[in-house]
């Protein structure tokens, strides 16, 4: 049951909390990213490490499914799309994330790897998922934009 699930993670959750879960779980279950993994041996929270130069970044797809010889990964969005397309949205705020999942995906072995985006917040943004495939030869460039990245955040900081 939603209800009981999102109290056990926010004990304060109202009714209209519990409303918005369940609508935002409708959407999930309707979007082109849900019908794509309903055919795919799905992993949920797949763990993912990664290296990059003296760090280790570590994280988790939210799914994780094989189709053929390519990696899926799908992440959701709660959010809404705010009148930009799926595709804008992915570009504009998780580029990073994006090269981090896919660049941690092709060293993991894979030989091609679908990073595919849902935002579930609204009806109109649940019926976009933005999807871009990567394969070996993007391994040097996501490495490049990553560790550049990383070097502006270290320059941000000192």
């Amino acid at each position: 049951d939603v209800a009981a699930l999102l109290l056990l993670e926010d004990p304060a959750a109202t009714e209209a909390d519990v409303a918005a879960a369940r609508a935002a779980l409708d959407r999930w279950q309707d979007s082109p990213l849900a019908a794509r993994f309903a055919s795919l041996g799905t992993r949920h929270e797949a763990p993912f490490l990664l290296r990059l130069g003296d760090a280790v970044v570590t994280g988790r797809f939210d799914l994780a499914g094989v189709d053929g010889a390519r990696l899926v990964i799908g992440d959701l969005k709660v959010a809404k799309l705010g009148g930009v397309t799926a595709e804008e949205r992915r570009d504009g705020g998780y580029r990073i994330q994006e090269a981090v999942y896919a660049l941690a995906a092709l060293e993991a072995g894979h030989a091609e790897v679908e990073v595919a985006y849902q935002w579930i917040g609204d009806d109109a943004s649940a019926a976009e998922c933005a999807q871009r495939v990567f394969t070996a030869a993007d391994v040097n460039r996501l490495r490049a934009e990553l560790e550049e990245a990383a070097r502006q955040i270290g320059r941000a900081h000192v």
